[in-house]
């Protein structure tokens, strides 16, 4: 058992506090991370909101990245010091969904089992399987994927969620085919990445939707797209008509809603929201 500190939402739309929280050794197949960065992802924060039902008192938190600090029985490829990324998806390796190469959408129950608790002894829920905003976390060791050293911490947590749902929206959902256009409305942490996504799977034009103008964004993106920005409160209309004549196959709306990221095709397009 180890003391650590970690940020403990007691009720829903309040303040989380800083608290000494006790978290266990891991188990077989289970690993430690010493967290040296972690993101705030929009799920977290509805978590916080009352969104998703979720037992309190938790620690909320799943895009992290840091090092690992000690190994459970039986892990394989992965040594003390490694730097990883960590992230929510837990998969079992043998259900028919892991087995098929889909371990995003493992069947296998998580249960109830926390690896962390109050100093009194009651359990504290682990938020989506992480509980990342603490100073360490023990995860399944599938949750967690080594990264080069050179890699920054900070760039390295954004790996876990945003990075991943956006890119992985345009190339494996949409399956954008080259010369295709794209538009993204919204242009935060996901939409940033449907953008590299699309241009990754060779789009032809991509334009940027978001109310706020945010180019500098897009700079260290090679042919960055296009951004549009208009006073409009219903955007899309206006933007995804320009220029003239362009035949829209694809448009991403990575908005914070309570609906999960998709993409859409159709000859029209429509708005898919997140």
């Amino acid at each position: 058992m180890t003391t650590i500190k970690a940020a403990v939402a007691r009720a829903f739309n309040e303040a989380m506090t800083i608290e000494d929280v006790v978290l266990r050794a891991p188990r077989a197949g289970e690993v430690q991370v010493a967290i040296e960065a972690v993101a705030i992802c929009g799920s977290d924060v509805s978590y916080l909101d009352g969104g998703f039902p979720i037992a309190l008192p938790a620690v909320f938190g799943h895009e992290a990245a840091g090092r690992i600090t000690a190994l459970g029985h039986g892990v394989k490829g992965l040594n003390l010091g490694d730097p990883v990324v960590v992230t929510l998806i837990k998969s079992c390796g043998t259900c028919p969904s892991c087995q098929s190469a889909h371990p995003a959408i493992c069947e296998a129950p998580s249960g109830d089992d926390t690896p962390l608790a109050l100093p009194d002894g009651t359990p504290l829920a682990q938020g989506l399987d992480v509980g990342g905003f603490a100073e360490a976390v023990v995860v399944d060791q599938s949750q967690v994927v080594r990264i080069p050293d050179f890699v920054p911490m900070a760039s390295a947590s954004l790996l876990a969620c945003g990075v991943i749902t956006g890119v992985g929206s345009a190339v494996n959902v949409a399956r954008i085919n080259p010369g295709e256009n794209v538009a993204v409305i919204g242009a935060g942490g996901v939409g940033l990445n449907a953008i590299q996504g699309a241009r990754i799977a060779g789009a032809g034009k991509i334009i940027a939707i978001d109310r706020a103008r945010r180019s500098w964004t897009l700079r260290a993106i090679s042919a960055p797209p296009t951004v549009c920005s208009p006073p409009s409160r219903s955007p899309g209309t206006r933007c995804a008509r320009s220029p003239a004549g362009a035949a829209w196959r694809w448009r991403w709306s990575p908005l914070a809603r309570p609906r999960s990221t998709t993409a859409r095709r159709a000859t029209s397009p429509r708005v898919a929201g997140w």
